[in-house]
């Protein structure tokens, strides 16, 4: 039954299952970007890396889950690190 109105919104939409459950992913973890950036940078990064995880498992196409979960942890890596340097001393270096 579920998996009936999975293919053939798959099939309406010309995409595969795993696009469709990666997009959807990708707009329901966008809410936490309203209270904090790096929550929801750091939700994301989760998220992928879970549907990465899953998608392998399952012997599925990954690629996409991969990427972005990659993007997302250079993003984390970039924000964190521009928390670091604003707290530090300019003089020192020291916090």
């Amino acid at each position: 039954m579920v998996w009936d109105v999975i293919t053939t919104l798959s099939d309406n939409l010309y995409m595969s299952f795993e696009n469709i459950v990666t997009l959807i992913v990708f707009m329901g973890f966008l809410i936490p970007y309203a209270k904090d950036y790096l929550l929801g940078v750091v939700l994301h990064f989760l998220a992928f890396t879970s549907l990465f995880m899953a998608f392998y498992y399952h012997e599925m196409n990954y690629t996409n889950p991969a990427i972005l979960s990659l993007i997302f942890l250079v993003l984390m890596c970039i924000s964190l690190y521009a928390q670091h340097v604003s707290q530090t001393s300019p003089i020192t270096g020291v916090t």
